[in-house]
């Protein structure tokens, strides 16, 4: 989301499915995200609430992590 990643890392993450249960979850929700929120810009991946939404995945794996 800030544009640290490689070239593929988000097709990868997307494509490759997980064999936990939890990070699995995770994956399909993102893996939706543009279907419930369709970006409203030309290149973006989901609209403002569907970035949001990428935004508070995020933060609940960095609050699991911790």
């Amino acid at each position: 989301m800030n544009g640290t990643g490689g070239q593929w890392d988000w097709d990868d993450f997307i494509s490759v499915r997980q064999k936990d249960e939890y990070l699995e979850n995770i994956r399909t929700i993102c893996d939706n995200i543009p279907l419930e929120y369709p970006p409203d810009k030309t290149g973006h991946y989901a609209n403002d609430e569907g970035l949001n939404k990428l935004h508070a995945i995020v933060k609940e794996l960095r609050e699991e992590k911790g």
